[in-house]
């Protein structure tokens, strides 16, 4: 099945200067790109393009897709182009989020351009009338026969056009990996008869350890799973208010941003939605590989995990299981640093630091297990604030808000500016 191969991390760490360009296009624009949108004007009631045609084009409401001659095909860019009008009309005239860069005055460029490494990119060029720059998206041609992935990709690299207006860019795996985890999520918004950001799934499922913000093996597409959970289960506007927090913030931690949102410690959201993506308890649960396990419950199972990345075992029998170490425990009953949890069940375990070892202790049910959801009382994570804010508690029985105590601050700041603190949640019905 195909996947994103977005060269977004690439592109902003060539755009930061810390590394070369993942493609020519990545710095520079091509002939005739946002220069002399004067001498082209529009037809009356739409918008002109930003610069001179480059070949063929097919232009809509809102966007020039355009390729060079031979390069692309009109089917395969009046299929992009539609695909990318149902993002707008999602995303922009009907979720709220903001238009991207320029798009106010000009069509927003969209390049076909089989030359492209991966899948597609999406960067920003620098001009007297954009300083701070204003998007251009490349779409790879050669994934155009799969209608539903090409329709998904366009809106995927439509919402990196998005971000590049709402969040300073660096480029870090620690910031990036957020860029790409909302843009899977965003496609499934846009588009959501096409599924195939679920596709994207595997790249958490089979690797759950890795770290949250890891870049490894494509780990930050499947990492949409959160941005899923929140949105589902607790806010349904979360990831756009984790968006508007980290404008207000720039280089605050995402995770500490999403889990600000919705009124949480990172470890306690990561565990409810990891319990709920190995349980099948997602929407499309059905289309989501599965969670790779560590093995059978046991007493004394043990292993060490990076900030928020996740183990999952097997339960074979009823149990209360308390851990010993900086970990988060999570199962369909509750989170928290003790849970019970039923035969067939799965409990995730989530680092609540890097360099996190622990052990189980298991024993029978019925011991009085402190459990509870991010809307419970389980530890730090309860309550309607985020950890260490009023209503929250930054001391969670033993693993507390390891991690995040330092973006604290900067994303409080961020969310009192926009009145969003500690969001009151909504369970899904």
């Amino acid at each position: 099945m195909p996947h994103p191969s977005c060269a977004l991390p690439a592109v902003l760490a060539a755009l930061a200067g810390e590394a070369p360009a993942p493609h020519p296009a990545a710095l520079v624009a091509p002939a005739g790109v946002g220069v002399a949108a004067a001498v082209r004007p529009a037809p009356p009631d739409s918008k002109p393009i930003y610069g001179g045609p480059i070949g063929p084009r097919v232009d809509t409401a809102n966007f020039t897709v355009q390729w060079v001659e031979g390069q692309a095909t009109e089917a395969q860019g009046a299929a992009a182009a539609a695909a990318l009008e149902e993002a707008w009309a999602a995303l922009v005239a009907e979720g709220g989020w903001p238009g991207p860069v320029s798009s106010d005055t000009y069509l927003l460029w969209v390049i076909l351009d089989p030359s492209l490494g991966g899948t597609g990119f999406t960067t920003v060029y620098f001009t007297d009338e954009y300083p701070g720059g204003y998007p251009v998206m490349y779409l790879n041609p050669t994934w155009a026969d799969n209608g539903d992935f090409w329709a998904s990709l366009a809106a995927h690299e439509f919402a990196h056009a998005v971000q590049f207006g709402m969040r300073a860019w660096a480029g870090t795996g620690a910031e990036s990996w957020y860029w790409e985890a909302s843009a899977e999520w965003a496609a499934e918004r846009a588009v959501p008869p096409r599924d195939t950001y679920a596709w994207s799934s595997e790249w958490f499922g089979s690797q759950p350890q890795l770290r949250y913000d890891s870049m490894e093996n494509y780990h930050q597409y499947g990492m949409f799973f959160v941005n899923a959970y929140a949105e589902e289960a607790l806010d349904p506007e979360a990831m756009r208010g984790a968006w508007e927090a980290g404008a207000a913030a720039p280089g605050a931690d995402w995770a500490a941003l999403l889990s600000g949102v919705v009124g949480a410690a990172p470890e306690a959201l990561w565990a409810e939605a990891a319990a709920a993506y190995a349980a099948g308890a997602l929407r499309e649960s059905r289309l989501y590989a599965p969670i790779a396990e560590m093995g059978a419950l046991a007493e004394g199972a043990a292993g060490t995990l990076p900030r928020l990345g996740v183990h999952a075992w097997a339960v074979e029998a009823d149990a209360r299981v308390e851990a010993e170490g900086p970990v988060w425990l999570g199962g369909p009953a509750g989170v928290g640093p003790a849970v019970e949890v039923l035969a067939g069940e799965t409990l995730v375990v989530v680092g609540a630091a890097d360099d996190a070892a622990y052990t189980l202790r298991v024993g029978p049910p019925g011991g009085g297990a402190d459990t509870g959801g991010v809307g419970g009382d389980a530890g730090g994570g309860g309550g309607d604030g985020l950890a260490g804010a009023p209503g929250g508690d930054d001391k969670a029985a033993g693993a507390g808000c390891a991690g995040a105590g330092s973006a604290a601050s900067a994303v409080l700041a961020a969310l009192a500016a926009l009145g969003v603190s500690g969001r009151r949640r909504r369970r899904a019905g």
